[in-house]
């Protein structure tokens, strides 16, 4: 199969275009696996997150509107407390409504629930403790407030509420060091393309030249024994391409002027013997070499 020149160097650099070109789309792949792992950030977690720390927040005030319903005496205090508890509660029903919408991993889901659970008789303590406070049943609600079942509610939703936040962090670790390996590997793809391609370039290059200035040299080293006379030397280019076409048409031309300085030696010859009559024959030769 003829491969010239041109097409074996366009050959080798569209290989090394092609594994650019290769590399370029994996690395685009992982970048975009990046920016996907980032954007779930931005638009999950980090929402999720905030809401959770306003369900603690709320649940804080919730403790304190409680106890100061029940500390305060005048009753327009306590409807304060009482009203900014219902607020909160309010609050905590919006911010649940959120977690809903943004949970989805069982693990958050199953977290979620476990929260919910946790704080529905809590906050239905709360209010009932509230309740007790405004009517001006203080120690009733006092009792609540200190019992052992009121104490075991608060370290449940405080449980609850941190293996949410613990959770949640760690997914956003999780997402961020995904992103991080993605965001390597296709700078990693990207500096092993730039040198795979320079080291292909490189070696095409050499192989090309070696293969040229290697013919070449032989032409050169043939050219110059003809100019010396040495019409019985051989040429070992045997490629496809033109340096090879070049040679054969070389080895051609030296044929020709062996077969040409040996019919001149035979009639030099036949003229020494006295044979004069003898004529060279044209029929082994073209062009000008016959008309000689």
């Amino acid at each position: 199969m003829k491969l010239g020149i041109r097409l074996q160097l366009f050959a080798g650099f569209g290989v090394v275009l092609l594994i650019l070109v290769i590399v370029g789309v994996i690395g685009y792949v992982k970048l975009n696996e990046a920016d996907v792992a980032i954007d779930s950030i931005g638009k999950g977690e980090v929402p999720a997150i905030q809401s959770v720390y306003e369900v603690e927040a709320a649940a804080l005030t919730i403790r304190r509107d409680v106890r100061q319903a029940i500390i305060v005496t005048s009753e327009a205090d306590r409807k304060k407390a009482t009203d900014d508890l219902n607020l909160q509660v309010k609050s905590i029903t919006v911010q649940m409504s959120i977690l809903d919408k943004l949970q989805v991993t069982t693990d958050g889901k199953a977290q979620l629930a476990a929260l919910k659970a946790a704080y529905t008789p809590w906050v239905a303590e709360q209010q009932q403790i509230a309740t007790l406070a405004s009517a001006g049943k203080d120690a009733e609600a006092t009792t609540i407030l200190l019992s052992a079942s009121g104490t075991k509610m608060r370290e449940a939703i405080d449980a609850a509420l941190k293996d949410l936040i613990d959770g949640k962090m760690q997914r956003v670790d999780a997402t961020v060091k995904t992103a991080q390996d993605s965001s390597t590997q296709a700078i990693m793809l990207m500096i092993g393309a730039v040198v795979v391609g320079v080291i292909a370039g490189l070696g095409i290059a050499f192989v090309v030249s070696q293969k040229l200035a290697g013919s070449a040299n032989q032409l050169a080293a043939a050219a110059a024994g003809l100019a010396a006379g040495n019409v019985n030397q051989q040429l070992t280019v045997k490629s496809n391409d033109e340096m090879g076409e070049l040679a054969r048409s070389f080895e051609a031309m030296i044929g020709t002027l062996r077969a040409l300085v040996a019919e001149t030696m035979r009639l030099v010859e036949a003229a020494k013997a006295g044979r004069l009559s003898e004529r060279g024959d044209e029929a082994k030769f073209q062009g000008a070499y016959a008309d000689l």
